[in-house]
């Protein structure tokens, strides 16, 4: 199976290489494990590749962050693309309008996770106040 067919197998969209969370090396790690046949579910290898460039970029740029939440967006599971979006909002680099916008999202647990956001950075004065 070539690089192509195992992105499509695992559903990487080529934004997960654009972002780089998605590398030649995993994907040949991947590409090895999911031949092994014990694991056939390809969003555990997507969460595996989120999780791992979490930890590897402890702080990343706005623009990236907001990028990685679109991708949870367009997962092809719902709930772990839900998952990343939560996990995303959970980050202290996470940027405000990011937040503020979860606030009207039609997935409740995202709405509470925006909300448990704003009051974490409101404790520790981190949150933009209009009142001064």
């Amino acid at each position: 199976m070539g690089e192509r067919d195992i992105l499509q197998e695992l559903e990487f969209s080529n934004e997960w290489l654009v972002l780089n969370i998605i590398t030649p090396d995993l994907l040949d790690e991947f590409q090895r494990e999911f031949d092994t046949g014990e694991d056939r579910n390809p969003e555990h290898y997507r969460w595996k590749a989120f999780d791992r460039f979490l930890k590897l970029n402890p702080a990343l740029p706005p623009e990236t962050l907001v990028s990685v939440y679109r991708l949870g967006e367009l997962d092809p599971d719902c709930s772990m693309g839900g998952a990343m979006m939560r996990e995303l909002l959970n980050r202290q680099d996470c940027p405000i309008e990011l937040i503020e916008e979860s606030l009207s999202s039609d997935r409740p647990f995202l709405v509470k996770a925006a909300q448990w956001a704003i009051s974490r950075r409101l404790r520790t004065r981190n949150y933009p106040s209009k009142l001064g």
